[in-house]
């Protein structure tokens, strides 16, 4: 499987503005970051290319998560994903105009990127707090009956 995100890409000590990623992207708009599963506003850090990385900022700081420097806090999760927009493709061709390989392997870039992502994500849950070593508790089921 492609690599879409990277968890702790730097030490979460209370202190650490850095967190490298290694994973490619079309656009730095693409590269989002979550704090105990909960995405940030895109506000809250800035999106280096050389090297990879994210910088968080002192912007907007939610003081359950995060230090007032915008470091997270000693035990957050930190995750850097890729979050490919679909919405209008890279390229659009007209009819009657050249096609250009590079147009071609761009949207095609942008699909794959998409599918990569769906890939990686885990199944989805309702109301759910899932971890490695979760069970499922009679209260969390639907109409709250045991098998």
């Amino acid at each position: 499987m492609a690599t879409t995100y990277n968890d702790n890409g730097g030490a979460v000590n209370g202190s650490n503005l850095e967190y490298t990623f290694s994973f490619d992207y079309i656009k730095t708009e693409d590269v989002k970051v979550a704090l105990n599963g909960i995405t940030q506003a895109s506000t809250k850090y800035a999106v280096t290319t050389s090297p990879t990385k994210i910088t968080f900022n002192n912007t907007s700081v939610d003081s359950t998560v995060q230090e007032s420097t915008g470091a997270p806090k000693t035990g957050v999760t930190v995750r850097v994903f890729r979050d490919t927009d679909v919405e209008s493709p890279k390229a659009t061709f007209a009819a009657g105009s050249s096609i250009r390989a590079s147009d071609l392997n761009n949207n095609h870039e942008q699909l794959m990127f998409a599918l990569q992502e769906k890939q990686n994500q885990p199944g989805r849950f309702t109301n759910a707090d899932l971890n490695p070593t979760a069970e499922i508790e009679v209260s969390k089921l639907k109409d709250g009956t045991a098998r």
